[in-house]
């Protein structure tokens, strides 16, 4: 049988392949079946490879079915330490705020805190794609801003880590930049609330 297998693939030698198309030509019925079948199967596998779609048209298909950008990148509030305050009286101006937030294939830990004067707003965090864990460094940029319009522009470090400064007018908004596909914005309005003189 596995003689008859390679003999339908072509994979033996040329002089045995010659005896053993002269011994099917001979009228051999035990072996001539044999031949037939794996020939057969030599055939469909060989036009088989010639219905596979170009693998541009094949991406092309599974991007259109795939869910909508919009949606894959909607960010999602993993954590928020804002709902599981501390006790004792605390400063709006010295508040800290951690964040968690899951958006596509990546994982953002944010870190808001007001400085002492509470009139700047120090934004530290940490951006990884989990899809892709042994690559500690995201492709996104990140994007900045407040009420005032005031914008900065920051690149994760190699582990992912990023850190600005903002003035404290409330209306706080990330942008999260991939390189391919739309921006996720997270609204973080007053998450620091701008400097009022009361305390909690």
């Amino acid at each position: 049988m596995e003689e008859w297998i390679d003999f339908a693939r072509k994979v033996v030698e040329p002089k045995i392949l010659m005896e053993m198309q002269e011994h099917l030509d001979s009228g051999c019925e035990r072996c001539k079946p044999v031949a037939a079948l794996w020939r057969n199967v030599a055939q469909a596998a060989k036009a088989e490879a010639a219905f596979q779609p170009p693998i541009g048209a094949l991406r092309s298909v599974k991007a259109a079915f795939a869910s909508p950008k919009n949606e894959e990148e909607a960010p999602v509030l993993v954590f928020d330490n804002f709902f599981q305050p501390a006790f004792g009286m605390r400063s709006s101006s010295t508040e800290v705020r951690q964040l968690l937030y899951h958006v596509g294939p990546y994982i953002l830990d944010l870190r808001i805190q007001a400085t002492q004067e509470g009139r700047q707003i120090v934004v530290t965090g940490q951006l990884l794609n989990y899809e892709v864990p042994q690559h500690a460094s995201p492709e996104c940029s990140i994007q900045l801003s407040n009420r005032e319009s005031m914008v900065v522009g920051v690149i994760p470090n190699e582990f992912g880590e990023f850190r600005a400064e903002l003035t404290n007018s409330g209306g706080l908004e990330l942008k999260l930049l991939p390189p391919i596909g739309r921006a996720s914005v997270i609204c973080l309005m007053d998450i620091v609330a701008p400097e009022s003189g009361e305390t909690e």
